[in-house]
Order: C-alpha cells, then structure tokens, then sequence
C-alpha cells in the first residue's frame, strides 16, 4: 500500500502540472535554433527517433552485464509529444541475482551476494513504454518543463535479465538553455513497482539526474556530463554515478549522431564497477 500511495502521488503530481503549465505556455514551442536540433540532445525537442545502443556493466566477483537496446521514438500532437518503445536483449555469464543495467526506471542496485559467474547466456529483457509531453516552454526566459511517464513491463525471458515487477516511473525535467550551445536539464524520476512476482523486491526509488550538454564545433560535436544519485527509498541506501558522454555527428543532414560513453560509480551503493555505452542515433 505505501508503494501504491507513493505511486499515486508522483503520478498526481504529472497529471496536475501538466495543465496548470501548459495554461502559460506561449505560442511558440521552441525557439528557431533548437527546433533544428538534430543531435537529439535537446529534451523538449521530440521528434522521429530510432536509436540503436550497447550498454556493457563491468560488475564484481568477474560478473559481467551486456544490454543492447533499441529505441524508436514517434512524436505527435504537433511534435508537443511522443511515444516511445524500447525493447532490449540481455547478456550475462550471472547465474542469480538482478544485475544493474536496461530500462531506466526499472531501479538500480548491485548484485545480489549470492550472485556466481557461470555460462553467459542471453535472453529478452523487460519492455519499456514511454509517454512524454512538453508541458512549458518560455522562449523569452528560455526554460521549458517536460513531463513523462515511463512503463517498464516484465517481459524478460529469465528472472537474470530483468527485475520480474512491473513498474511505473513518472519524471518532471526542467530544461534551461544558458547559452545558444548549453542546455542544462535537471530531471527527476520516481519508480515504483506495483505488480509482479512476489518474491522478487519492491522497487520504490528516486534518481536526481543533473543533465549538462555543451555543444561545439558548429554543433557537430557535444560532451554530455551526467551525474545521477538514485535513492533507494525501500532498502534506505544511495547510489551515485557519473557519466560522460561524447558525441560526434556523423551526417547533420541525416541526423546521423555516434555517442560513447564511459559510466563510473562515485559513493554509495556501487551498481557496477565500470560501465561502457555506445550507439547510433538516428533523428528524422
């Protein structure tokens, strides 16, 4: 029940923004020179998407986690929103234990104790459903707010490759743009379970995700600072990671965009030891 509470409250809290901002939203969406932004680093800019991505987890004890997505993103109401689709296949050489990695509302910690190295084998993950919505945007201040909420269904083919709850994850990002080529975009998202496998733990959780992307070169090129801190709301612990992430635009006609990103943990709960991205994005 106190999951389901804090569920209803965080979804109450998206439902009620939504309106009382979009009431001041002015005509124009987004300013000329982020409306041509074909880097996809700008978050209140939704379009046609398709992402590709491999997210290798360096973790303890020689365990290892590989998740390779694919998300396709389709805009609508006047690109104002976008739903979003996410499947992905898991790879690990785990034989318990739900490794770190995937969908990103679907919580984070570190292996279970009793997690042993054995066969790598793979499988499907779970599925994430995004909705997301640009509630506000200012041209004049240049701040605009997004709101999303996220569905991650346990849809993996082994209890390894996913968390066996279904859960529901809520965000409000608040997206200021300091400069033509700055966005700065604090994002903050609550994930809850509220159904599933009863044996597998409850997901209660918040993450503060700082999101700093500076753009150069004309923007072709980008560095994407990323430091998060989940709070693990259900067994009282932290943890804090940073991420950097490169950016090199292969085709700006295309909206052909290559990311790398190196992911290392900072305090608290370590949910890897190291952690590897790559991908190809694809904006339409």
């Amino acid at each position: 029940m106190k999951t389901l509470r804090l569920t209803a409250v965080a979804m109450l809290s998206v439902v009620t923004v939504r309106p009382l901002l979009a009431q001041t939203t002015p005509a124009s969406s987004t300013p000329p020179h982020e409306s041509q932004d074909k880097t996809g680093t700008n978050p209140l800019v939704l379009t046609y998407m398709i992402q590709p991505s491999n997210e290798f987890y360096d973790l303890p004890n020689e365990l290892t986690n590989n998740v390779t997505k694919i998300k396709m993103q389709v805009p609508f109401a006047g690109k104002r929103a976008s739903f979003a689709i996410t499947p992905q296949i898991t790879t690990t050489n785990s034989t318990s234990a739900v490794l770190p990695g995937g969908i990103e509302g679907g919580g984070v910690g570190a292996p279970a104790p009793g997690a042993t190295k054995g066969d790598t084998h793979a499988g499907l993950g779970d599925l994430s459903l995004k909705a997301s919505y640009v509630a506000y945007f200012n041209p004049r201040l240049k701040l605009g707010v997004l709101a999303a909420v996220e569905l991650n269904l346990a849809t993996a083919t082994e209890p390894v490759f996913g968390l066996g709850m279904n859960t529901i994850m809520p965000s409000i990002t608040v997206a200021m743009f300091p400069a033509k080529d700055i966005i700065f975009a604090p994002v903050y998202k609550q994930s809850n379970s509220y159904s599933g496998d009863p044996e597998r733990d409850q997901v209660n959780q918040g993450a503060i995700d700082l999101y700093f992307v500076y753009l150069f070169n004309g923007g072709r090129n980008f560095i994407n600072l990323d430091p998060q801190v989940v709070l693990n709301y259900e067994h009282d612990t932290y943890s804090a990671m940073v991420e950097v992430t490169g950016g090199f635009v292969l085709s700006k006609e295309k909206g052909l965009t290559l990311t790398i990103t190196p992911g290392f943990p900072l305090a608290g709960t370590k949910p890897y030891d190291f952690l590897f991205k790559a991908g190809v994005k694809k904006v339409f």
